[in-house]
Parts: C-alpha cells; structure tokens; sequence
C-alpha cells in the first residue's frame, strides 16, 4: 500500500486495483477512483477508499486553492481500464471547508488530470461519455456559465 500522501505520476494496475471502487453504493456503481491534483506542483495524490476528501487533504502540503478533487470511473476489458467519466472540482473538503478555486485553477487540474491519463499505459480514453468541471466551488470570480 502507497504511503497516505505519495504522490504518483500515472495509473497502473496495482494503483488502480488498490484506490478504485470507491464509493460505489454496495456495487450498484462500481469504478470510480478518486484524486486529488496540486496545480502548483503538478502533482497527483490518489485518494484512499476509507477516507473522504474532508478528512485527506489536510494531511498535503500546499495552497488549499490549488489542490483539486479529480474522480474518474473506470470499466475493465481484458487487460485495459477504459475511463468513462472525468469530474473535476467538487469533494466534502470544498462543502466542509469553504475552499474555492479560481476558474483558472479548476480548468488546469482537468488538464492535468487527463495528462495522467495520457502517460497511463494501462488506461484507454477511447469510452468517455462524461468530461466535466464542476464550478459548485468555483471562487467568486469565475464566470456562471461554461467555457467549454
């Protein structure tokens, strides 16, 4: 098992095996694994099963403003994880703590989010039918309707 804050730079199949599945409703709707990504670092942090996001990114050192809850779900096909759905920007850290993201921020941990996707070998993008920012959290400057 990965140290609690050990950060990774892509997804294989012991990390995905490990973090996925995470809260899936007594397996009505399995696949989902959570991060976080710190947009200053460039650096991505997979979030425990046993642990909501209120509770973990406490424990990661930087700017509250610049660490972004990414969650994925996965479906597995032979040797391949295809992700399906990418959400971006909203976890219990943002409704507990009152954190907020600028626009900036929630578009350039998208980005990165896909970048780990894109050095995963083992992940396939080719069954996405959900790629989406969530602005719940957004910081007061960010514009009310979307960009993209």
């Amino acid at each position: 098992m990965k140290q609690l804050t050990e950060s990774i730079d892509c997804l294989t199949p012991a990390i995905i095996l490990e973090y996925w599945n995470r809260k899936s409703r007594n397996g009505s709707n399995p696949g989902r694994l959570d991060i976080v990504v710190n947009t200053d670092t460039k650096q991505y942090y997979p979030v425990p099963k046993c642990i909501e996001h209120a509770a973990f990114i406490p424990y990661l050192s930087g700017r509250p403003e610049s660490i972004v809850p990414v969650w994925f779900r996965f479906c597995k096909k032979a040797r391949t994880y295809y992700v399906t759905e990418i959400v971006t920007g909203a976890s219990s850290y943002e409704a507990v703590s009152g954190v907020r993201h600028s626009q900036a921020t929630l578009y350039s941990a998208r980005d990165l989010a896909w970048t780990l996707l894109l050095n995963s070998k083992c992940v396939s993008n080719a069954h996405i039918t959900r790629d989406r920012v969530i602005r719940k959290y957004c910081a007061r400057t960010c514009k009310t309707k979307p960009i993209a």
